[in-house]
């Protein structure tokens, strides 16, 4: 997954448990399917990570490479949750009707029970180029 507005550039794991969201971001519900379901992610707010996600305003971009696919998405939503609110947390987790993604961390800190979540709305997808410069950029791929 690549954030261009923080600049980050983090690997998915097929789950969303230790010792994978130490190391990148994990699928929450591993059944969902990129560019049809609500994707959700989660990892934690290490600095490598996903601890500048509350930076991220309406309308930036986040950029997943799966299967050979590269999924654009818009930020169309920004919040704040209660991980010990049911209601919060079926929000997030929620299937939607429009394909989206769905990335969330810890805010303020580890263990703490609020989370920052963005949701974005698929606005592109196309087959990735291994010649397009801007493709390799945008997921760090080096050729040398």
């Amino acid at each position: 997954m690549s954030i261009p507005k923080i600049n980050k550039q983090i690997k998915l794991y097929e789950e969303a448990e230790e010792p994978y969201i130490s190391k990148g971001a994990g699928y929450e519900i591993p059944d969902r399917i990129m560019g049809k379901d609500n994707v959700v992610l989660a990892g934690h707010d290490y600095p490598e990570l996903l601890e500048d996600l509350d930076q991220i305003e309406m309308g930036d971009k986040m950029f997943v490479l799966e299967n050979n696919q590269v999924f654009m998405f818009e930020v169309n939503s920004i919040f704040k949750a209660e991980e010990k609110n049911v209601h919060d947390l079926k929000q997030i987790r929620e299937n939607q009707k429009e394909p989206m993604l769905t990335v969330y961390t810890c805010f303020g800190g580890q263990n703490t029970p609020i989370r920052t979540v963005v949701q974005a709305k698929l606005v592109n997808q196309e087959m990735y180029q291994p010649d397009n410069q801007a493709m390799k950029e945008l997921f760090s791929i080096k050729t040398n």
